[in-house]
C-alpha cells in the first residue's frame, strides 16, 4: 500500500481546519493554515499554494492569489518555536481549529484610578519583580515622549507608595504626556535596555491604523493569552501577550508568532523588543485616560493557546431539542425517496464494464431532471443535475439521449424541464484536486442538486486500490466541496466481471466495485447493476439505505432489487424477468411470482 506523501497529509490536515470568515479572525485562520503548510509540513511554495488554494474555496470571501502568496511568504519568513517539518514526525497529525467570538464589543474605557493601576501591577508582575515606570515627558512637535529611562522599584514598592490610596500621589497627577511602564521585569540597577530584562514574560502588541473598538475586538477574539489590555489614551490599544519565554531567542520566536497571527491588526513594528515601554493604565494623559480594559484574557498560558491551535476545540453536541423537533416527513434537504439521498450526500453506481452503466446513468439523470421516477426511485420534483464524463463523445451521448427521451415518453413540459435542469460536460484532462476545484465551479454556477462523475477512475488521480489515498481524496478533498455546496455527489464506477457459477448472492456485490473498501464505506448510498446467468437479464440492487429509495418491482411493491433488461429497439432500460431470494420486498414470497433456487438467479417460469 502506498504511504501518504507530505502533500497527501497536508491536504488531509487542512481539510479539518475551519474556513476564514471576514470579521471573525479571518487572517488568523488563513495564516495558521499557511504556517501549517510551509513550516509544519515543509511543503514547497508551489505545493503549499495548491493546498492553500483548495482551502481558500471555503473562505468567505476568498482571498486573492496575491494575498495567498503573501501569507505563505509571511509564514515562511516567520520564526517558529517548533522545528520545520514537525507535523511530519507524527503519523497521525493533529487537527487544527480556530475559535473566535462574534459578539460585538462596546468600547467603554474606565476612568483613571490608583485601584486600576494597582490591580494591573498585581496581575502582571510578581511581588519581587523590579518594575520600570516613567511618569515625566518632554513635548516635541506636539508629541510627548519619555524624558529618561525610568524609575525602578519593586512591584510592592510601587503599589504601596504610589497606588495604595483612593487618589493618585502627586507623582502621577496632571500628566500631560501620561505615564509609561516597561513590559517585562528589569534589573534594579539597569538602564532600561534589553540587556536589563530579567524575565521574558510579555510581548507588546499595538496598532493605531484601525478604530480602537476594532482593535479591541481583534485582540479579544485572537484567543491569545493577554495578561493586560490597555487603552493608551491615544489612537491605540496595547495588549500584553503572555509568552513566558525562557530566553531572548525563544521570546523572539514567540513574538513573531504573535505578530503574524495578528496581521489583521497591523501591529506597530517598533514594539519588537522585550524592554519596550507601554502605557501605564489608571492614569490620565492630558484630557484622556490610559484605561485598563481587561486582565487575564484569552488562553491562560502560552502553551494552552498553542495546544488550542494544534489540537482543536471540542465541537458542540447535537441538542436534544434539535433531535426531537426534526420533522421526518418534511426534511428540506431530502432529494430522493424517503431521505435515500439528501443534500450533501453521496452515491456510488457500480457495474461491470460494458453492461450499460452510462445509459442507465443517462436515463436516471434525464428522468430526475424532469421530476419523474427511475423504477420508482422518486426525486419528488425536477432536479438540477450535472453530468461530467470522460468516455463518451458527442455522438455517443446523443444516441443515448435521443433514445431515452423517446423511451421515457416525455411531453413538451417534461422536455422543457430537462432542457433547463440537465447539463453535460466532457473532461479528459483534470484529475484529483484540480478536478474537484473544476466541479465546484460548475456546481455553484449552475446551482446543481446532483453532480454525476463518470467514471470514477478517470478523475481521482491516484490508485483506487489504496485506501489511504481514497480517504484523503474522498474525505479530505471532496467532502469539503460537498459540505460547502450541499450537492449530492454521484460516482459511476466499475466492478470486475462476475465468475460464472460462483454461487455468489446479490449481497456479495456490495463491495464488488473495483478498488479499496473505502469507496463503499465513504458512500452514503450504493446502487449496483449486475449481470445474471440468463443472457440479457440484469439486476438493479440498492444495498445501502435500500428500502428508503422506494424502488418498486413489477407489481408496484417496494423492494431493494429488481430485474432489468435492455429494450430491443433502442438504448433504454426496462423491467426484466429475473429475481433473487435476496430481494427484500413487501410482497409475500408465497405469491408464486418468484422462483428461487440455491441462491442463484433463475428465470421466472
Amino acid at each position: 500500500m502506498r504511504s501518504m506523501t507530505p502533500l497527501d497529509r497536508a491536504y488531509k490536515y487542512v481539510a479539518n481546519m475551519p474556513p476564514a470568515v471576514s470579521g471573525s479572525g479571518g487572517h488568523n485562520a488563513t495564516f495558521t493554515v499557511a504556517t501549517v503548510l510551509v513550516h509544519g509540513f515543509s511543503l514547497s511554495q508551489s505545493d503549499a499554494m495548491m493546498v492553500l488554494s483548495s482551502y481558500n474555496r471555503r473562505c468567505d470571501p476568498p482571498w486573492s492569489e496575491k494575498e495567498l502568496a503573501h501569507k505563505l511568504d509571511s509564514a515562511a519568513s516567520s520564526t517558529h518555536d517548533k522545528p520545520r517539518g514537525w507535523l511530519l514526525e507524527d503519523e497521525k497529525p493533529k487537527l487544527v481549529f480556530r475559535k473566535v467570538s462574534t459578539t460585538p464589543l462596546a468600547y467603554s474605557p474606565k476612568a483613571a484610578s490608583p485601584e486600576s493601576t494597582r490591580s494591573f501591577l498585581e496581575s502582571v508582575f510578581q511581588p519581587s519583580d523590579v518594575v520600570c515606570i516613567v511618569q515625566t515627558s518632554i513635548c516635541e512637535a506636539g508629541k510627548h515622549r519619555p524624558d529618561h529611562g525610568g524609575s525602578f522599584l519593586t512591584r510592592e514598592e510601587w503599589a504601596t507608595k504610589h497606588f495604595a490610596g483612593e487618589a493618585h500621589t502627586s507623582y502621577f497627577r496632571d500628566l500631560d504626556g501620561g505615564a509609561w511602564v516597561r513590559i517585562n521585569p528589569m534589573k534594579a540597577d539597569g538602564d532600561g535596555s534589553d540587556q536589563s530584562v530579567t524575565s521574558f514574560r510579555h510581548v507588546l502588541v499595538e496598532g493605531d491604523e484601525l478604530p480602537r473598538s476594532e482593535q479591541e475586538r481583534i485582540l479579544r477574539e485572537s484567543g491569545l493569552p493577554i495578561a493586560a489590555l490597555i487603552d493608551s489614551g491615544g489612537k491605540s490599544i496595547h495588549a500584553w501577550v503572555k509568552v513566558d519565554a525562557t530566553d531572548y531567542n525563544q521570546w523572539k520566536e514567540r513574538r513573531d508568532i504573535v505578530y503574524a497571527s495578528l496581521e489583521e491588526l497591523k501591529p506597530c513594528a517598533q514594539n519588537k523588543n522585550p524592554s519596550r515601554l507601554s502605557r501605564l493604565p489608571g492614569v490620565n494623559r492630558g484630557e484622556s485616560t490610559q484605561a485598563l480594559l481587561g486582565l487575564s484574557l484569552g488562553a491562560k498560558t502560552w502553551d494552552d493557546w498553542k495546544d488550542f491551535h494544534e489540537l482543536g476545540e471540542i465541537p458542540e453536541p447535537i441538542s436534544w431539542k434539535s433531535l426531537m423537533d426534526f420533522d421526518r416527513k418534511n426534511d428540506p434537504n431530502n432529494l430522493v425517496g424517503d431521505r435515500f439521498l439528501c443534500r450533501g450526500g453521496s452515491l456510488i453506481i457500480s457495474g461491470e464494464s460494458g453492461i450499460g452503466k452510462s445509459s442507465a446513468l443517462m436515463q436516471l439523470a434525464l428522468l430526475w431532471a424532469s421530476g419523474k421516477d427511475f423504477f420508482g426511485i422518486d426525486p419528488h420534483k425536477p432536479r438540477r443535475i450535472g453530468v461530467i464524463q470522460a468516455e463518451n463523445d458527442l455522438g455517443d451521448l446523443a444516441e443515448e439521449f435521443q433514445d431515452i427521451v423517446a423511451g421515457a415518453n416525455l411531453n413538451a413540459t417534461d422536455c422543457g424541464c430537462v432542457q433547463s435542469n440537465l447539463f453535460f460536460w466532457r473532461e479528459v484532462i483534470k484529475t484529483g484536486p484540480q478536478f474537484i476545484a473544476h466541479c465546484r465551479r460548475l456546481i455553484k454556477r449552475h446551482k446543481l442538486d446532483f453532480l454525476i462523475a463518470d467514471p470514477m477512475f478517470a478523475f481521482c488521480g491516484g490508485d483506487l486500490a489504496d485506501n489511504s489515498f481514497l480517504s484523503t481524496f474522498l474525505r479530505n478533498q471532496l467532502n469539503p466541496v460537498i459540505e460547502e455546496t450541499g450537492v449530492c455527489w454521484v460516482w459511476l464506477h466499475h466492478t470486475g466481471k462476475p465468475k460464472v457459477g460462483s454461487g455468489n448472492s446479490l449481497s456479495d456485490s456490495k463491495y464488488s466495485a473495483y478498488g479499496g473498501s473505502e469507496i463503499i464505506n465513504w458512500a452514503r448510498a450504493t446502487i449496483a447493476l449486475s449481470s445474471t446467468e440468463q443472457a440479457g437479464q440484469f439486476v438493479l440492487t440498492i444495498h445501502k439505505r435500500g428500502m428508503r429509495a422506494r424502488l418498486k418491482d413489477e407489481f408496484g411493491i417496494r423492494s431493494t432489487a429488481i430485474p432489468v433488461q435492455h429494450a430491443q429497439d433502442r438504448i433504454y432500460w426496462e423491467r426484466g424477468h429475473v429475481v433473487t431470494h435476496k430481494v427484500e420486498s413487501e410482497k409475500s414470497k408465497s405469491s408464486g411470482k418468484f422462483k428461487m433456487s440455491g441462491g442463484k438467479l433463475r428465470s421466472v417460469k
